[in-house]
């Protein structure tokens, strides 16, 4: 019965340290098609925030609204795209992302 208990207790540890479970509240700043606030994203210093399209296939078109919903960005992302400086933007901007791909959004500091 003990070595049974041993060897299950084994099993259970070598079975978590190969499937490493991630936390259900880890961000990675990656965002797909929706409407963003731009306070999502983190806070920036200067109001200045990096994006780029980390999928292999699909383009993403990236838009940011001010207050009154005036387009004041779009981007088109290419797939694999380089990173991207966007314009100072204020916490209640809004960010549209449309597309399959997959874009990764953080502050520039």
């Amino acid at each position: 019965m003990k070595k049974s208990i041993i060897l299950f207790l084994i099993f259970l540890c070598v079975s978590f340290s190969i499937f490493k479970l991630k936390s259900a509240f880890a961000t990675d700043n990656i965002y797909t098609q929706g409407i963003y606030k731009v306070s999502n994203f983190g806070k920036s210093k200067n109001h200045i925030y990096t994006i780029e399209n980390i999928q292999s296939q699909d383009n993403v078109y990236v838009t940011i609204l001010d207050e009154n919903l005036n387009v004041i960005e779009g981007v088109r992302l290419l797939p694999k795209s380089p990173k991207i400086d966007t314009i100072p933007v204020k916490d209640n901007f809004k960010v549209v992302i449309v597309g399959k791909g997959e874009v990764k959004i953080f502050p520039k500091d």
